[in-house]
């Protein structure tokens, strides 16, 4: 997985991995096999284990967001509620004030028959105003909203080309030809003022009448969305700074051993373990660096990788944060 592979290139963790697999070449050992693997295990599998209820987390919030349901208006004209994942192409749908946009759609008409209507774009671009949108049909006898019978009238026979997907928020363009008795075929030149952006809300209309053009993964705010930067906090980048000065002055020292050792001078940090060693650079070397492997304390690291799991579980579950006095200040868990 992937977390493996960031876990790995953090500069502690690759240390501690490379201490870990010599200590499991016979060679090189100097402790038991457990003591050298069983702390870089504990890192892994906590690591591991947050990150995967972070992505279950993740799942059933799409989960819900997917099976939320809007009005849609069928071949027959009648009114029918389906979720959003099951939006297509083509669809026609029945938007009402206040309500989010299921997918990217344009803005046929709405139900006083005006010839606009409002989004708000805070989930967008975190602007409060509203942005004025037209509608492609003006008050056109084949797409309206009969005020009589309040039901939606759509009995247009259309060809649709435009754009294919991409991320770019002021940029769209079509073009929308329908059968016209006079004229025999009238074009309709669609742009970015009848793009109803998903995921925006609508304003000052009680309902409008969409086309659904984009869905899923073709909507433009799931093309703006980067993908994620791996996030290091003051915290580590400070700690890292100090491992590497450990580790150069833990090379140092066992450069320094390894040359009074080859000196044979009384300055050989001699010990028993060292008593009847056959002396050779290499494995010498990598003898003495397992002796100071203790310098970047292993300890440290398992202590922090156990208070962020149970720091942001008590985040989770505390009241505090979620009392009547933060509700202001925070939405969905969003700082405003």
């Amino acid at each position: 997985p992937k977390v493996i592979l960031f876990e790995t290139m953090k500069i502690s963790n690759l240390y501690f991995c490379s201490i870990a697999v010599l200590g499991i070449l016979p060679q090189f050992r100097v402790f038991s096999v457990f003591s050298n693997l069983f702390p870089v295990i504990m890192i892994y599998t906590i690591s591991v284990i947050k990150q995967a209820i972070e992505n279950i987390i993740s799942f059933f919030r799409d989960l819900r967001e997917n099976n939320k349901e809007c009005t849609r208006l069928g071949e027959d004209g009648t009114l029918q509620r389906t979720q959003f994942k099951k939006l297509e192409v083509g669809d026609l749908v029945v938007l009402n004030e206040n309500q989010y946009i299921p997918a990217d759609c344009l803005l046929l008409a709405t139900s006083d028959n005006g010839e606009s209507s409002f989004i708000e774009t805070a989930s967008l671009d975190g602007e409060k105003n509203l942005k004025k949108l037209e509608c492609v049909f003006d008050n056109s006898e084949k797409c309206r909203y009969d005020l009589e019978s309040r039901r939606w009238v759509f009995g247009l026979d259309f060809c649709f080309k435009y754009d294919m997907p991409d991320s770019i928020l002021t940029r769209f363009n079509g073009k929308m030809t329908t059968p016209d008795e006079s004229l025999g075929v009238k074009t309709v030149n669609v742009s970015i003022k009848n793009f109803m952006f998903k995921g925006t809300q609508l304003k000052l209309s009680e309902a409008v009448l969409g086309l659904v053009i984009f869905t899923g993964q073709e909507s433009k705010i799931q093309l703006n969305i980067k993908r994620p930067h791996s996030k290091i906090s003051y915290l580590e980048e400070l700690i890292n700074k100090r491992i590497v000065i450990m580790i150069l002055t833990q090379l140092i020292l066992c450069v320094l051993l390894l040359v009074f050792r080859s000196l044979q001078t009384s300055f050989v940090f001699e010990t028993t373990l060292l008593q009847g060693y056959d002396f050779n650079f290499l494995n010498t070397f990598v003898y003495y660096i397992q002796l100071m492997s203790s310098i970047v304390p292993i300890s440290l690291f398992v202590t922090l990788e156990v208070l962020r799991l149970w720091q942001g579980a008590f985040m989770n579950v505390s009241h505090i944060l979620k009392t009547s006095s933060m509700k202001n200040k925070y939405v969905d868990g969003v700082a405003t």
